[in-house]
């Protein structure tokens, strides 16, 4: 039998005056939120992936988002045997920090992960749309494995330790590697922080009959 899913977490509970003002909200504005920021990105979108480790410290790392599933839900590459993606299989719940300079705006999103594999549809979207530079990066040995760095250098041995073959193979495959897996994030509780002018803050959560949202002191 699949064990079930931890809760995802809500945080501390809004003040009673407040949720007594809020009403369910069949589509929140948040993914329109997300959209902007994703647009008015200069460059990669970036955001910071907070999880925690097995033994329960926080471990937050800056990562690249890759596009929006279903206009709402963020979606990134990882490598499957990093300690990010082992700590997600064990305790599936995160946070995304998104901050856009452009909008003086940041958006938090808490939810579960879900893990899709290299054989999924979505994965093998993503890495049809890798550069092969992007593709290469899957060709060395797992994330934080200790490189020698008394080793000699060698012209077919990269400094993360692929050889050169190893990169050529996975950067011209047509299929994804079984080591790249696509992580989503599917969105349980969010919050919008604006720096103005004016200054606000607004979240968002879902409850069994659907969302609610709140403005909240900045």
């Amino acid at each position: 039998m699949r064990a079930a899913l931890p809760a995802v977490p809500s945080g501390p509970r809004l003040p009673a005056a407040a949720v007594a003002g809020t009403m369910v909200l069949v589509e929140p504005p948040f993914p329109h939120y997300l959209q902007a920021a994703r647009m008015a990105a200069e460059g990669p979108w970036l955001g910071q992936l907070a999880t925690t480790d097995p033994g329960g410290a926080p471990e937050v790392r800056t990562v690249v988002v890759r596009g929006l599933w279903s206009g709402a839900q963020p979606y990134l590459a990882s490598d499957a045997r990093s300690d990010k993606v082992r700590a997600l299989r064990a305790s599936p719940v995160a946070e995304l920090c998104l901050w856009s300079s452009a909008r003086q705006e940041q958006l938090r999103l808490r939810g579960r992960v879900v893990v899709h594999p290299a054989d999924d549809a979505l994965s093998r979207q993503l890495w049809r749309a890798f550069s092969a530079a992007t593709r290469a990066t899957f060709a060395g040995p797992p994330p934080g494995t200790p490189l020698h760095e008394d080793r000699a250098p060698r012209e077919d041995a990269p400094e993360d330790g692929a050889s050169a073959a190893a990169l050529a193979e996975v950067a011209g495959a047509a299929l994804p590697p079984p080591q790249l897996v696509v992580l989503r994030l599917e969105p349980a509780r969010v919050d919008r922080l604006v720096l103005g002018p004016p200054l606000r803050r607004h979240r968002w959560w879902r409850e069994a009959a659907g969302w609610r949202g709140a403005p909240v002191a900045p």
